[in-house]
């Protein structure tokens, strides 16, 4: 009976130290802004116009092997957009549209990440959008780490991912635009990040 019981102890340790082990955090990276990109499309009558986000940041913890320690903590500056026409990046920008002076940032937290296959994740968090925050669930490419060539010191993970977002889910504009048939309810949003992280 002692020893079934010694045993039964022996086995709930390992468990513990198990799963404490699973949740601590994973390797932390940085963003390399000259090799990341945060890119959209969105309809304009007929036409897709493109355009990009200049300044985000955050968090980011990976480890393919210690999924419950990782995640990706991400805010874009609601401002940076830019579709490469000033007189519409102002409106874009303003109450109409993003109204980036109220909410100037658009956040991203995963809670989740969880393997398809050797290098294809789903990710899902709280994407915040214009001060309205609802779950989603993305699929994340991890292309894997190397030595960055450039700099021994560090070594690169490389990330993408792709999702498309129902404007009208997040109050994004007035429907009399999309009512007016000059502008589309979806935007695909492009996401490309090399991380980096010290060796």
């Amino acid at each position: 009976m002692k020893i079934r019981s010694a045993l039964c102890a022996i086995c709930f340790l390992l468990c513990a130290l198990s799963r404490a082990d699973a949740a601590q955090p994973a390797r932390e990276f940085a963003f390399d802004p000259a090799h990341c990109a945060i890119t959209f499309k969105v309809r304009h009558i007929f036409v897709e116009i493109p355009g990009r986000f200049a300044e985000y940041g955050g968090t980011v913890r990976f480890d393919p092997r210690n999924l419950a320690g990782s995640v990706f903590d991400v805010t874009v500056k609601a401002a940076s957009l830019d579709t490469f026409v000033d007189k519409r990046n102002e409106h874009l920008r303003g109450p109409d549209f993003f109204d980036a002076a109220k909410f100037p940032d658009i956040s991203f937290k995963s809670s989740k990440i969880r393997r398809v296959s050797e290098h294809e994740f789903k990710m899902t968090g709280t994407l915040t959008l214009k001060g309205v925050s609802r779950e989603i669930t993305l699929p994340l490419t991890y292309h894997g780490m190397k030595a960055n060539p450039l700099d021994p010191k560090l070594e690169v993970a490389g990330f993408s991912a792709r999702l498309n977002i129902f404007m009208p889910d997040y109050s994004f504009c007035d429907p009399k635009w999309s009512e007016m048939g000059v502008l589309g309810q979806n935007a695909l949003v492009e996401i490309g990040f090399e991380l980096a992280s010290p060796r």
